[in-house]
């Protein structure tokens, strides 16, 4: 099993949408990232600390696609 996976998205990948749901995810949502993408919160820190920030439509407790 690889010991690290790594995520990378491409321009192709990314599609606009017209959600107003669509928020900004901080440190009190961690668990639905946790959920979603098997995340720890080391990886969330490390993350913040580079720069990154996530968004999500949050329904029914749980990140939507």
């Amino acid at each position: 099993m690889a010991k690290y996976v790594k995520y990378e998205m491409q321009p192709v990948e990314f599609k606009p949408v017209n959600y107003s749901q669509v928020r900004w995810l901080n440190q009190d949502d961690f668990h639905y990232m946790n959920e979603f993408f098997n995340m720890s919160i080391e990886t969330w820190n490390e993350a913040k600390e580079q720069g990154y920030t996530y968004c999500a439509i949050i329904e029914e407790a749980k990140i939507f696609l």
